[in-house]
């Protein structure tokens, strides 16, 4: 069997793969089957070779064939994983830019929750002067880049926490201190025993939805992924069966 040893190994003398060694033994044995059957007709060894490998035409004819088949492949998987890629990356950026927002966003929101506790916390049970009250608008209120303030002194035995219910009422016995802007609703409030502040400002709203696209865009990768992995194990095989055929 060296002359189809010797056949198989021409055409495949410039492809080096593991799936390619595959197909070299499935050519291999199925060669080496048809000169069997062959033999079993009566044919000697050298005919039997001789027919099974003018069944496959020309040389350069398969030759040509098969690389055809395994460029056509490597095209395809290559656009594939390069879609793939692109589509991770895109996805990477993505989520990136929305992770990285939503972080300032709430880096904003905690700092100015902490800030106003800790204003309110350090007043005690002290009246304001004019001075204080401007100096907390032009440094405070103003820093933080809040749009709507205002600070009320609560009522001698407040509790620390008013329920939420207790509101409506409690509005009209806290003595208002503090009025910077004209919002009233309001997207924080804040209080101690002594203190009740609100605050508003020009609010950026968070992008939820939008953590669909990144998601939506890793499983299309992972699933272009799969399929140029697939093509690349079973389509080239594939056809060179039905090329046997």
């Amino acid at each position: 069997m060296k002359k189809i040893n010797q056949f198989v190994d021409s055409i495949y003398s410039d492809v080096s793969s593991k799936e390619a060694e595959e197909m070299k033994e499935e050519m291999r044995t199925h060669l080496i089957e048809t000169v069997e059957d062959l033999k079993l007709e009566g044919k000697s060894e050298k005919e039997a070779i001789e027919i099974a490998l003018n069944r496959f035409g020309d040389e350069k004819l398969i030759t040509k064939g098969l690389f055809s088949l395994f460029k056509e492949q490597s095209t395809i998987v290559k656009k594939l994983f390069r879609c793939s890629v692109v589509l991770l990356v895109v996805g990477f950026i993505f989520l990136a830019a929305l992770v990285t927002r939503d972080q300032m966003i709430s880096s904003k929101n905690d700092k100015a929750l902490s800030t106003i506790q800790n204003i309110i916390d350090n007043l005690g049970n002290r009246s304001l002067s004019q001075t204080e009250q401007e100096r907390i608008v032009n440094t405070t209120v103003k820093g933080l880049k809040i749009e709507d303030f205002a600070l009320y002194k609560k009522p001698e035995g407040s509790p620390k926490r008013f329920k939420e219910t207790q509101f409506p009422e409690v509005y009209s016995k806290m003595n208002q201190v503090i009025e910077y802007g004209d919002e009233r609703e309001w997207d924080a409030g804040i209080e101690n025993q002594n203190w009740y502040a609100e605050f508003s400002y020009k609010q950026i709203p968070f992008y939820e939805p939008f953590y669909a696209i990144p998601y939506s865009l890793f499983i299309v990768a992972f699933v272009l992924g799969i399929v140029a992995l697939f093509i690349k194990q079973r389509s080239t095989r594939n056809k060179l069966h039905i090329l046997l055929q």
